[in-house]
């Protein structure tokens, strides 16, 4: 039986978006924080099918991940 990592998964370096339940967990901020960081401009959120995402590139430059 495959064992199951518990480690907190990388941001995948081409992925164009994220959800807010992904961007969660790979960043390890809660929602209502990359809610607020999205209302001052530090994270770019914007609706896709009904869902509210967060995009990739910015999420990736608030973390300071593939600089």
């Amino acid at each position: 039986m495959p064992r199951i990592s518990s480690r907190r998964p990388q941001p995948y370096s081409c992925a164009l978006s994220f959800t807010l339940s992904q961007a969660e967990s790979l960043s390890g901020l809660s929602r209502s924080t990359l809610r607020r960081r999205g209302k001052d401009g530090t994270l770019r959120l914007f609706r896709a099918g009904g869902r509210m995402m967060v995009d990739g590139a910015s999420l990736r430059r608030f973390l300071g991940v593939g600089q």
